[in-house]
């Protein structure tokens, strides 16, 4: 990240391949050197890129009515607001210093004889003064598995991450930094899901009819337990009269 932040103070080619590139990677035809750039530019007729620092600059904002009884003129402004690239998409441009400045609009609402004044609203808009290029993700954004390092979340248990990677059934759940089933199913009466497995199995019993999770049966074994109802004749000798 510190390459980024330093590289976010530089606008000009020149001044960046002289203090990053190495010279060895240059064309030597081009050359390294301010002046044989510019030369290679103009013989090309092109424009030269400069980079568009964070800075505050003039941006059309609109002017929010507060009510929506009637019609405000004008409808926008320009204020200044942060604009400008940061180089990597872990930092954005973002205010530092900022203050609320008050616009004056006229309110009115169309008639069958033209336009009727209402009279005047103040509109608070923010403005900004300081910008600089700063994380877009906060320390606040990371959950209670993460740990925040280098503008991003992370799971700490990196070894636990790179065996999941080599399960080709399991993949990274990086918010709850686990290593989860790709495609889970829903199980149907009597079994239950195997997180390790990632199937459907088989829930068994003790002989104790307690229901206990015992060493898992595949859903495919299911039908050695299958038996045959047998149809059984009414028999009133369990009845008894009270």
């Amino acid at each position: 990240m510190d390459f980024y932040r330093e590289l976010n103070n530089i606008t000009d080619i020149s001044e960046f391949i002289e203090k990053f590139v190495d010279p060895d990677s240059i064309d030597p035809k081009l050359g390294i050197h301010a002046e044989n750039l510019r030369r290679n530019v103009e013989r090309a007729s092109v424009v030269r890129a400069k980079a568009a620092r964070c800075s505050p600059e003039p941006t059309v904002v609109d002017l929010i009515p507060l009510s929506t009884m009637y019609s405000y003129f004008p409808k926008c402004t320009r204020v200044k607001r942060c604009s400008g690239c940061c180089n990597t998409p872990l930092l954005s441009c973002q205010p530092t210093k900022t203050e609320i400045v008050n616009y004056q609009v006229t309110r009115y609402s169309p008639t069958a004889h033209g336009i009727k004044s209402n009279g005047f609203d103040v509109i608070p808009v923010e403005q900004h003064l300081e910008c600089k290029c700063d994380c877009r993700v906060k320390a606040k954004d990371c959950n209670a598995f993460q740990i925040y390092e280098d503008c991003q979340c992370h799971c700490p248990n990196t070894d636990a991450q790179d065996k999941c990677h080599e399960l080709e059934h399991k993949e990274w759940d990086g918010n709850s930094c686990r290593c989860v089933c790709r495609h889970r199913e829903t199980c149907t009466t009597g079994t239950y899901y195997d997180e390790n497995q990632c199937k459907c199995l088989l829930l068994s019993t003790d002989a104790d009819s307690d229901a206990t999770f015992t060493t898992p049966t595949a859903l495919a074994d299911r039908r050695r337990f299958i038996v045959k109802a047998i149809p059984v004749e009414d028999d009133n000798s369990t009845i008894y009269e009270v």
